[in-house]
C-alpha cells in the first residue's frame, strides 16, 4: 500500500498521508489574504531580509508550500520558485492555477514563475537573480515540539534536505548579491561556509544574510 496518494477534491489538489488521520495537504494561497494584506518590514522578518520592491528579483531555491514566496510576489517582487519534488510542484501549480482569479491574490501569483528542478542547476542556467532565497528542511531536536499543521505532512513526505548545505556553497559561489538562509532557532544545523552578514530574529526563526 502507498502511503502517499495525490486526490482530487473540491478545495484543489491534495497529498494524503493515509497512514494518519491528519488533513490532506492542499496550497491555498487565497487563504493568505488577511496576512498578505498586512505584509510589509514590520509584520515581516523575511520582508527585511530580502528588502523587496517592484521589479527585485528573487529566486524561492527550496520553494515548499510557497508560503515566503507568495509574501515576497505580493510585495512586489519578481519570483521564481524552484521545486524538485515533482508532486509538490504540481500542488504549487495547482494553488497558483486557483488563486488566479483572486482579486486581492491574483496581482501576486502573476508575480511568481514555478520551475520543477535541481536549483543548484537552474540557477545556473537562468538569468541571475537580485535574491536567492532557501528554506531547506531542517531537522529538529528530538526535545523540540512537532510542526503544526501541513507542515508535518511535507516533513514526512519530502523528508530532510540533507544536501542543504551544499546548495548554500553552490548559490554563494554563483555571484547573487544577496543570499538568504532560513533557520529555525534551534534544532540540529550543519555549519555555513561563512558567517552571515547580517541576521534578522525572532523567537521563533532566524534569517541569515550573505553579500556579495
Amino acid at each position: 500500500m502507498t502511503r502517499f496518494k495525490i486526490q482530487h477534491s473540491l478545495e484543489g489538489l491534495a497529498l494524503v498521508d493515509s497512514y494518519t488521520r491528519q488533513k490532506p495537504l492542499i496550497i491555498d494561497f487565497v487563504r493568505l489574504e488577511r496576512r498578505l494584506k498586512s505584509a510589509g518590514r514590520r509584520s515581516e522578518l523575511i520582508a527585511q531580509a530580502v528588502r523587496p520592491r517592484r521589479g527585485l528579483k528573487v529566486m524561492d531555491c527550496t520553494a515548499g508550500l510557497g508560503t515566503d514566496a507568495l509574501i515576497l510576489a505580493y510585495l512586489g517582487c519578481e519570483v521564481t520558485l524552484v521545486e524538485r519534488s515533482r508532486v509538490m510542484a504540481n500542488l504549487l501549480d495547482d494553488a497558483i492555477k486557483r488563486a488566479s482569479d483572486h482579486p486581492i491574490v491574483s496581482d501576486a501569483v502573476a508575480r511568481l514563475d514555478l520551475i520543477c528542478g535541481e536549483a543548484r542547476l537552474i540557477i545556473n542556467r537562468q538569468p541571475r537573480p537580485d535574491v536567492a532565497y532557501l528554506d531547506p528542511m531542517f531537522p529538529l531536536k528530538s526535545s523540540g515540539a512537532l510542526v503544526k499543521g501541513q507542515m508535518q505532512v511535507l516533513q514526512r513526505f519530502i523528508g530532510l534536505d540533507h544536501d542543504g548545505a551544499d546548495l548554500l556553497n553552490a548559490v554563494l559561489s554563483t555571484g547573487v548579491k544577496r543570499t538568504i538562509l532560513k533557520r529555525p532557532p534551534k534544532g540540529i544545523q550543519w555549519q555555513s561556509p561563512r558567517a552571515p552578514d547580517i541576521v534578522f530574529s525572532s523567537r521563533n526563526t532566524a534569517f541569515e544574510v550573505y553579500l556579495q
